[in-house]
């Protein structure tokens, strides 16, 4: 009915307690007398330091003067928030005060409506339905109206107070971050992003308190109940761990059980591994004793699994972020306990976690920085465990890192640290036991021979002078490159480019009769270790057969009698009794290495007498062993069999 009042529209009061807000601007005003002070006291010795001489003196004073800045650029800050939360807060009284007005002015309109109201309305007529008094319903109207002008006014107020805070929360963040906060800076710890801003602003005294930042974090972890807890630690702190110092405190306090400690976690966990990740790719390249912490957490001697459980968290890591630094200072350990152990730590573990070596790898690669590449690839032993491993890409990263480092100027070494690894089974009175998977070989081979190509030095000294310390090894190695038909065909034209650039006064006919007989060595090579990998193979066969033949005595009757043609002849079609032997290689000879210096130089020169001596130098023996082949369980499937590890082996 018209000439019923409607009840008052709500008229509350905008977000924002004044009190709270005035405690904040008389904490900050205080704070910014304090800091102007200061900023005066400092500003005086600010250029020099009375009492110090020399180094000192000018060390001191470069302290004083950034502490001056940092207390300069902390007032101006302070200053910043305090004209802010001022502002909202005189916003907020006048919206208050203005919203007070319209209540006392809305009760005061509705008390006058009633009493208005109550003489012009008879009870009596409303009752019986009597048409309304338009005097009321015409002041019934005018109250709606006022009220409607009072809520429009009021929604504005509250609108103009939400903007003011919002324009005051811009100006908060503008001046906090310029005190090192904000999300850049991780986690729930405002407090740590501050201490860790000022702290690396003030350099002596900064590092203490960066140290000490990490060290919290590192009792915070070893405290921490669960991987959860661990987790959230490493979230909340983020901020602060990547910081090299910050992070290299945190490492040393943990020391090696600490480390092993949170690795193992970070394997099955993606969130340990993430902030893991961020820690240690910082203290990495921290000027602290926690890069070599990092490099030393595997024990590769250890028989027991829990250091294959560290190597797989350690996999983890890098695939969850992990620098390149920190993959290369973890690369030899992972190679040294696969060395050691003879098998990877996913092996050993039977587990289908990824292989912590081939994500480390993948990482070095991803990061192209040739000299990490070529740091990891300086040493015999890296090749040789590199080589020798399965690859579940059959060895095209290792390519690919052969290839990253072939851009640093340390690529010879690279080169001569693999052909000392390749050639070693290769050198007379050695073991020829050959480790290199055939596989992975031809895919590195190619990108070793452009590294060779590039550097013909490598190879071309040796040959001029085989009888030097050292010269046979890498000629071997040489060997072992050239039996690959793809490397070959990239080293052979450098080498044979190389004579036109000796130095005058050199018979290069000797350096043309020597690569002749590095090609014929490489082509026995090749045939030698062919042979050996196909003799093996056969043995695999005779062991699949008599496995076969072990598993049908078992079976009743006559089933045996029909079954065995059966299987023989499946066998027999698949290509099992046919030893594929490589055919005897086409050797150049004294002769070819004439040919070769005529057609090179134009004269034969001392080529047939150089090829001899370096023929001699490495003469293989012939044939090579069964044994000259790489572990079965790592060239053949079948290995397992040689070793009576089947399942019909161990029941009898």
């Amino acid at each position: 009915m018209s000439t019923v009042l409607p009840p008052p529209v709500p008229l509350p009061d905008p977000e924002g307690d004044p009190h709270a807000l005035a405690a904040a601007v008389d904490g900050l005003a205080a704070a910014g007398f304090v800091l102007g002070v200061l900023e005066a006291h400092l500003a005086g010795p600010a250029t020099q330091a009375p009492g110090w001489l020399g180094a000192d003196a000018a060390a001191a004073a470069a302290e004083v003067g950034a502490t001056r800045q940092v207390v300069g650029a902390v007032h101006d800050a302070v200053t910043a928030a305090l004209g802010a939360v001022a502002g909202h807060r005189e916003a907020v009284v006048a919206a208050r005060a203005r919203i007070v007005v319209l209540r006392d002015r809305q009760a005061a309109d509705l008390d006058r409506a009633e009493l208005r109201l109550a003489t012009l309305v008879d009870p009596a007529a409303q009752v019986s339905s009597v048409t309304e008094d338009p005097a009321a319903a015409a002041l019934v109207a005018d109250v709606v109206a006022a009220d409607a002008a009072r809520a429009a006014e009021h929604a504005a107020l509250l609108a103009s107070v939400g903007e003011d805070a919002a324009v005051a929360a811009a100006a908060l963040g503008a001046a906090a971050a310029d005190l090192g906060v904000g999300p850049s800076r991780g986690g729930a710890s405002t407090a740590d992003g501050v201490r860790l801003h000022l702290a690396v602003l003030l350099p002596a005294y900064g590092a203490a308190v960066r140290s000490a930042l990490g060290t919290d974090v590192a009792v915070a972890l070893t405290g921490a109940a669960g991987t959860d807890e661990v987790a959230r630690v490493l979230d909340e702190h983020a901020g602060l761990l990547a910081d090299p110092l910050v992070a290299g405190a945190l490492v040393e306090r943990l020391g090696a059980p600490g480390l092993q400690q949170v690795l193992l976690l970070a394997g099955p966990d993606d969130r340990v591994a993430g902030g893991l990740a961020v820690a240690f790719t910082a203290a990495a390249s921290s000027a602290t004793r926690a890069p070599g912490l990092l490099s030393a957490v595997l024990d590769p001697l250890d028989p027991d699994g829990v250091p294959d459980q560290v190597a797989l968290g350690m996999g983890a890591v890098v695939a969850a972020g992990g620098g390149a630094a920190l993959a290369a200072g973890w690369l030899p350990s992972l190679l040294a306990r696969e060395r050691e152990q003879g098998l990877s730590a996913a092996d050993r573990v039977a587990s289908r976690a990824t292989d912590p070596v081939a994500v480390v790898v993948g990482a070095l690669v991803g990061s192209r920085r040739s000299e990490l590449a070529a740091g990891a690839l300086d040493t015999p032993a890296a090749w040789t465990a590199l080589l020798s491993r399965p690859w579940a890409d059959g060895g095209a990263a290792l390519a690919d890192l052969v290839g990253l480092a072939a851009r640093d100027a340390a690529a010879p070494v690279v080169a001569t640290a693999a052909l000392l690894s390749a050639g070693a089974p290769f050198v007379p009175g050695g073991d020829h036991v050959v480790t290199a998977l055939p596989a992975t070989w031809a895919r590195v081979a190619p990108e070793l021979a452009a590294v060779v190509a590039a550097h013909p030095d490598l190879v071309v000294a040796r040959l001029l002078d085989p009888a030097a310390p050292g010269a046979v090894a890498v000629l071997a190695g040489a060997t072992a490159l050239l039996a690959e038909r793809a490397a070959a065909r990239v080293v052979v034209p450098a080498l044979e480019g190389a004579v036109a650039t000796l130095p005058a006064g050199l018979d290069v006919t000797v350096l043309v009769g020597a690569l002749t007989a590095v090609r014929d060595q490489a082509a026995t090579v090749a045939h030698l270790v062919g042979t050996a990998r196909a003799d093996a193979a056969a043995v695999d066969e005779q062991f699949l057969r008599k496995e076969a033949e072990l598993v049908f005595s078992l079976l009743p009757g006559t089933v045996p009698l029909v079954a065995g043609p059966v299987v023989d002849t499946v066998l027999g079609a698949v290509g099992f009794g046919v030893t594929d032997r490589p055919a005897a290689p086409l050797l150049r000879g004294a002769p070819g290495a004439v040919a070769d210096a005529t057609r090179l130089v134009g004269a034969p020169g001392g080529a047939g007498l150089a090829y001899e001596q370096v023929l001699r130098a490495l003469r293989l023996p012939a044939p090579l062993p069964v044994s000259a082949v790489a572990p079965p369980d790592v060239a053949s499937p079948l290995g397992e069999l040689r070793r009576g590890g089947s399942p019909v082996a161990r029941l009898f």
